[in-house]
């Protein structure tokens, strides 16, 4: 039997022992915990600097593109506007916040040629225009934003900011560079882009595919976005020959975090898109982070993924563009049953009367009887407007045309310039604009202008800013339409018998009123349509019975 003193000999051992294993698991302990959380603040700086690279790429300066002064690129300088108002130019910036209205009203120039079908004329060339002045840029865009150096600066802003005290007091998380930590992804592949559309504000008659738009894919459905459609992101769209891509934000998102594996699995290559897109604009970034205690040594890294959105969303729309209208000059010709005589012009304002000449004698042989007659014109005027001008305010006419359709060709323009146009609108600023009391040809400009339609005279108009008030359309005449009108204008019959004057009577005139359309894409200095307008009357007088003496 051990003796007391071996006893606690051994007890004091034990303890020994136990004492330094427990030291050593506290130490080991500790130094767990200082790793993991050195592991952690690594990852959470890296998280930060990938979530300032996600904002920051959509539209920095340094990942901005600048317009670069070629007629192909230039087109698109009203649509680089963010906070502006429609109507004005922006500031010639293209990044990945607005790359998408870019590709958009190159969609729009397409989708003009390819309504206008046989009446395109010279359209295809201005859809080659646009289409490789878009893709000009967003390869610039997708350039910048696939150069892993010109996001550096935005991961280190916010991984410096971040706590790596476990490891050392002075380290900082910064850049851990190479193109296995620095990629990019094309996510969301077919879900909504940020570009609004309306299907029902296409050119009359023309619809896309039914697969080109989508209702927002956020579940549950925010607010902000029931009822509403947008262009697929990355997603091909194919027009006129030409495929046209937008980048897909769902709608009301920010810039988040995302998994590896989600990141990896919409990267291209290997994962193509469903057409060839030789430089796609990417919408997610992968970052490395790195904490470095001694010159050339590494004790942590760490990856994060990003998922960029601008939390905008803008129409598709041409900002920028204008309608001509051209109002010909007015004819009055007069008749005598039906066989041609005088001929003359009158101006749509003011009312004025017009004589039909010296008086025609009737019969010829012998000279018994004269008759001449007094026109008063320009009543189709009242009041005089350019409404009055298109529509000619009085609803009596001939069967055989569909009503309202020069309307529908103006509203659907508007609706190109400002989305959100109405009927009303057009009807108010064509009432606003007066016609010039001219006896000649007269142009008017439908256009853009903060945020609303307005017309005005030529003499009255300045240019939409980019755009050229002398451009033609591109198409042929693509419509056209007669319509005759009994009143409200009339002449008053002078007729003489042997000396004797009848009672004046006053007799219809019929004015055929003419309206044409010719189609523009846009891209000629922003015009995108031309409606001719004529007024051409007659005046066929009817003599009555006069019985000559025999001589």
């Amino acid at each position: 039997m051990p003796s007391p003193r071996r006893r606690k000999g051994s007890a004091i051992a034990f303890s020994a022992v136990l004492a330094l294993v427990l030291v050593v698991l506290g130490i080991g302990f500790f130094l767990l915990s200082m790793y993991m959380g050195a592991q952690n603040e690594t990852k959470n700086a890296t998280d930060a600097g990938a979530l300032n690279v996600g904002k920051q790429v959509l539209n920095d300066n340094l990942v901005t593109v600048t317009i670069g002064g070629t007629a192909q690129e230039e087109f698109f300088r009203d649509v680089t506007n963010i906070t502006i108002p429609v109507g004005n130019v922006g500031d010639g910036k293209v990044n990945l916040t607005n790359i998408n209205r870019v590709w958009a009203k190159a969609l729009m120039v397409a989708i003009n040629a390819d309504a206008a079908g046989s009446a395109a004329g010279s359209a295809a060339s201005s859809v080659q225009a646009a289409y490789d002045g878009a893709q000009s840029l967003s390869n610039k865009l997708s350039d910048k934003l696939t150069a892993e150096n010109n996001l550096h600066g935005y991961f280190e802003d916010y991984s410096k900011q971040n706590s790596t005290r476990m490891i050392g007091i002075d380290t900082k998380v910064v850049t851990l560079p190479g193109a296995q930590t620095w990629q990019t992804s094309l996510m969301d592949r077919a879900k909504e882009s940020n570009i609004e559309i309306d299907p029902t504000t296409l050119p009359i008659g023309y619809n896309l595919p039914a697969d080109y738009d989508t209702p927002t894919t956020r579940n549950p459905v925010p607010s902000g976005a029931t009822g509403k459609t947008f262009l697929k992101g990355y997603f091909p769209l194919t027009v006129s020959g030409h495929t046209y891509w937008t980048v897909p934000f769902q709608y009301d998102g920010k810039p988040h975090l995302v998994s590896r594996t989600l990141f990896e699995a919409e990267q291209k290559p290997p994962h193509d898109l469903g057409a060839p897109w030789n430089k796609p604009v990417p919408n997610a970034f992968s970052v490395g982070g790195k904490v470095a205690t001694k010159p050339g040594v590494t004790s942590e890294t760490a990856m994060s993924w990003v998922q960029s959105n601008p939390r905008q969303t803008f129409p598709f729309q041409f900002p920028n563009g204008f309608i001509r209208v051209v109002l010909k000059k007015h004819t009055l010709q007069w008749t005598l049953l039906g066989v041609d005589t005088d001929s003359t012009t009158y101006r749509p304002f003011p009312v004025e009367e017009k004589e039909s000449g010296d008086g025609v004698p009737y019969p010829l042989v012998p000279i018994c009887a004269t008759v001449s007659g007094t026109a008063h014109m320009a009543m189709e005027y009242i009041p005089p407007t350019l409404n009055s001008a298109i529509n000619y305010n009085t609803p009596p006419f001939l069967p055989g045309s569909s009503p309202n359709q020069p309307m529908k060709f103006l509203l659907q323009r508007c609706q190109e310039m400002v989305p959100d146009c109405k009927m009303s609108d057009l009807v108010t600023a064509l009432n606003e604009c007066p016609t010039l009391p001219e006896d000649d040809d007269q142009k008017f400009f439908i256009y853009p202008l903060n945020g609303k339609i307005v017309a005005t005279p030529k003499l009255m108009t300045p240019p939409p800013l980019g755009c050229d008030a002398s451009a033609d359309p591109e198409g042929d005449e693509e419509w056209s339409e007669s319509k005759k009108y009994f009143e409200p204008n009339f002449f008053i019959e002078h007729f003489t018998c042997n000396g004797t004057p009848a009672p004046p009577f006053p007799m219809p005139i019929i004015t055929t009123v003419s309206r044409s359309w010719k189609p523009g894409t846009g891209y000629k200095k922003g015009c995108l349509g031309e409606l001719t307008v004529g007024h051409d009357s007659t005046a066929n007088i009817i003599p009555g019975f006069c019985s000559c003496p025999i001589i």
